[in-house]
């Protein structure tokens, strides 16, 4: 390496603890690979390759003293223009030069499996260049691990392995969350509609009610909803003849708890003619409009003084992720006391599931509790133990509250609790979104919750 870059370089090394600085932190997000780099020297299958190492790192090191030297000019008001375009044009070169490494990599991988050559394979799975996470990639990987895991047990591909197991749970929690949305709903006239609510039945699919009534030539929509949450609401109608709507559609509407209203009218063009149209409906509980308080401090769901591990934290790779990014596994054995993270009002329970597996299907028999909070959004406890709910729909709760016992049923891949906050996505309002929370522990307030993360309260 140039001695002039070799001592800026280290200097720089020097500087950054104290000093982290926006350009060199751009440069320093390649430090992993030369320390990969470093594994794979001391290996003589990739001796051939040295002289392209020993360039890789030389560029990397540069790139970071450069953008040292940048964050210090503009930290000193200097005129930094060509400056900032010599280090954009190094860092856009070793972005390519990467991507030489990456696909080194995979090659690597394919010929240690061809092979069969098991020390390399093992090195490259201890030590990747690449993201294992590519699905091909991944794939073959694991199909070669399977035929060599009875001798050969190696913790990277473990892992895989269990992200792989956990991957087909997120498949089928995500599937969950999307089947929260009753729709293709029928439409009911009044009289329907007055049946269904004097007999007393209610499950999802009559929960929340829309009927019409003829009044005059024009036709009008009512919406009842029946539970004890609000929802929001998505009404359509399509192959309209001889009639407009006085609104927009589809129509996306907001009920409260236990609430009856007016949402549309129908107006017929020529009254002397009939009108025609399709209409159907469906619902999703909670509220597209709730403004979450992004301040408020939650409490850790469990009794002071315990101690818990997080097994899957925000932006997990098995279920925690689009939409359900910021919720949290909490691993803790069958019976552990769950209290109340933030006070509100109870609006929905289930305490009769008793099974528990990694299986299709047994998501309908998880136990939950759902709590309304002050700002409209949803508290979310599930996975709770057969009669372990203590408290009712309608029930008043403070934070910090017992409320119920964890368990292991519904899909479940072991005993757990499962948190989240959430809300209605506001851009696509069929479907629930988790939202980021803190968490007040006594450590102190977290912001974000790893995997193997440790709370006390």
């Amino acid at each position: 390496m140039n001695i002039f870059w070799t001592i800026v370089f280290w200097c720089s090394v020097a500087l950054y603890a104290a000093h982290p600085k926006t350009f060199t932190s751009l440069a320093k997000s390649y430090e992993h690979d030369l320390q990969t780099i470093e594994v794979y020297k001391k290996n003589r299958y990739f001796k051939p390759y040295y002289s392209f190492f020993d360039a890789y790192q030389e560029q990397v090191e540069s790139c970071f003293a450069l953008g040292f030297l940048l964050d210090r000019a503009i930290e000193n008001s200097n005129d930094t223009a060509a400056q900032k375009s010599a280090y954009l044009g190094a860092l856009r070169a070793l972005e390519k030069e990467q991507n030489v490494l990456q696909t080194l990599y995979v090659d690597t991988v394919h010929e240690a499996i061809s092979q069969r050559n098991i020390p390399l394979f093992t090195l490259l799975l201890n030590h990747p260049m690449a993201p294992l996470q590519q699905e091909r990639l991944r794939q073959e990987v694991l199909r070669f691990y399977a035929l060599i895991r009875s001798k050969h047990r190696i913790a990277a591909a473990e892992a895989l392995l269990q992200e792989q197991r956990l991957d087909a749970y997120s498949r089928q929690v995500a599937t969950e969350e999307q089947q929260a949305y009753e729709e293709h709903l029928r439409v009911l006239t009044a009289s329907q509609a007055k049946k269904i609510r004097h007999s007393g039945v209610r499950n999802r699919r009559n929960s929340v009610l829309v009927s019409t009534k003829n009044v005059g030539s024009d036709i009008e929509f009512y919406a009842h909803n029946r539970n004890a949450f609000a929802v929001t609401m998505t009404l359509t109608l399509k192959q309209l003849k001889n009639c407009k709507t006085n609104r927009r559609l589809p129509l996306y509407i907001e009920l409260g708890a236990h609430s009856n209203k007016k949402v549309l009218r129908l107006k017929r063009i020529d009254a002397a003619k009939p009108a025609h149209y399709e209409s159907r409906y469906g619902w999703v509980m909670g509220l597209a409009s709730a403004e979450h308080d992004a301040n408020y401090r939650y409490l850790l769901p469990f009794q002071a003084g315990k101690k818990v591990r997080v097994s899957q934290g925000f932006n997990g790779r098995t279920s925690h992720n689009g939409y359900s990014r910021y919720a949290v596994d909490f691993a803790v054995p069958v019976g552990t006391p769950v209290y109340a993270a933030r006070g509100g009002v109870v609006v929905a329970v289930r305490a009769s599931g008793s099974k528990g597996a990694l299986k299709r299907g047994y998501g309908k028999y998880a136990n939950y509790i759902v709590i309304e909070h002050s700002d409209g959004t949803l508290g979310k406890y599930y996975h709770l133990k057969k009669r372990g709910v203590r408290v009712r729909v309608g029930s008043q709760v403070r934070a910090g509250e017992l409320i119920g016992y964890s368990g292991n049923t519904g899909y479940t891949s072991g005993p757990h609790l499962h948190f989240s906050v959430s809300k209605v996505d506001p851009k696509y309002k069929q479907r629930p979104i988790t939202l980021p929370f803190q968490l007040q522990t006594a450590q102190g307030v977290v912001t974000t919750i790893k995997r193997g993360d440790r709370f006390m309260r």
